[in-house]
């Protein structure tokens, strides 16, 4: 209990003069000086965007295009298979799956 009483009244930590008065001012010039240009940021900031959407066009496009491309396959293997007799359709299936 000693202790408590002879620290009691006395505070720990102490503030230089104005420190308060002066500390609006004084963030006002950090801020200043640290911060990078808006305008900057934006164009990085677009620039990413677009190249996001460009890569993202890109890849459904060829997706689609893939897409595209099977199904015709499918369909003009079917029109092809339509076109044969019945004997050769029949030897192009049993060759097929062996």
């Amino acid at each position: 209990m000693d202790m408590k009483k002879q620290h009691e009244n006395r505070l720990p930590f102490t503030v230089p003069e104005n420190y308060f008065e002066d500390f609006s001012a004084r963030f006002d010039d950090i801020v200043r000086q640290k911060s990078p240009k808006p305008r900057r940021i934006r164009l990085w900031i677009s620039i990413a965007a677009a190249v996001v959407g460009l890569v993202l066009l890109v890849q459904i496009s060829v997706l689609l295009y893939d897409h595209y491309l099977e199904r015709n396959n499918a369909e003009y293997e079917l029109f092809l298979l339509s076109q044969l007799e019945e004997d050769v359709y029949y030897g192009y299936f049993v060759n097929s799956y062996e």
